[in-house]
This record gives C-alpha cells, sequence and structure tokens, in this order.
C-alpha cells in the first residue's frame, strides 16, 4: 500500500535560507509550497531551542547524526516534516495526506530525512555532480522509503 504523496523536499540553511527547494507531484506552485513551508518555519525553530540543541564555537550541534523533529505543521490537506542535521542544515519534507491512507511512522520518517540529509551533504561535497543529482537522489530516496510514485 502506497502512502502519502510527496510534494516539497527542501534543505534551509541555519538562517531558514533555501539552498534547495524541490517540487513533486500535480501542485508545482512553488509560492504557495514555500508558504507551507515557511508556515512550519516558527514550530521548527520552537523545537530546536526545546532540545536544547546548542551550537559550539565552530557552529556545530552538540549531537552526532541528525535530530527528526517529526511533524512541525499542517496546513489543509499538507503536512511539513522536519530533521536537523549535526551542521544546522534544516531539511523539510511536505506530504499531502489523505484520511484514506496510512500515515508514515517516525521511524521510517527519520531514516527518510537522514537519507535526504546525507544525499545533500554528498552533493555540495562533490564538485563534479551535475545540479540534477541531488534531484535524482531524493527521488530514489524517497522512493526506497515510501514506495509512492513520484510524478516529475
Amino acid at each position: 500500500m502506497c502512502l502519502s504523496i510527496v510534494h516539497v523536499v527542501s534543505v534551509l540553511d541555519r538562517q531558514n535560507v533555501p539552498l534547495v527547494l524541490q517540487l513533486y507531484g500535480e501542485d508545482k506552485s512553488a509560492l504557495h509550497m514555500e508558504k507551507i513551508l515557511y508556515a512550519s518555519l516558527d514550530r521548527l525553530d520552537e523545537m530546536i531551542t526545546g532540545h536544547g540543541v546548542q551550537e559550539d564555537q565552530s557552529g556545530s550541534v552538540e549531537y552526532q547524526g541528525g535530530l527528526y523533529l517529526g511533524r512541525l505543521a499542517s496546513v489543509g490537506l499538507y503536512s511539513v516534516y522536519g530533521f536537523l542535521t549535526s551542521v544546522h542544515k534544516r531539511v523539510l519534507l511536505c506530504l499531502k495526506e489523505d484520511q484514506s491512507r496510512e500515515r508514515i511512522g517516525d521511524g521510517t520518517m527519520n531514516d527518510l530525512m537522514m537519507d535526504i540529509a546525507d544525499a545533500y551533504a554528498d552533493h555540495i561535497a562533490s564538485p563534479f555532480l551535475e545540479d540534477t543529482a541531488f534531484s535524482k537522489s531524493v527521488t530514489e530516496i524517497i522512493g526506497k522509503h515510501l514506495c509512492v510514485q513520484i510524478e516529475q
């Protein structure tokens, strides 16, 4: 059984500036999707503060790996999930959820978000990757974790 439909994958820096905004699905209105993502950023900051995440002198946070923050916001049929990497990159995933579909478990979402964060790190670390390499990686990761068909 396929689960929720992915509409946006975004990676932001610590000042919430989008580094990547990848749109999927039928609703490809970037402005509409950006508004949904920005609606969740206050909650993201609250969650980070609530987890007591502190930066050291180098700008790294005090934990290893990443921190899955769960569902940050729901706007209409869309839900935004968040993940914070160890270098304060924020990964946001916007899903269109439906009552008739099964909910995605936190373990699956954590693994998915961690894989997306790793793919982004690989992308920026290699000057030889094409600009579309990250998008292709994310599409494969989503397919692996969620069994959804991505419309591009």
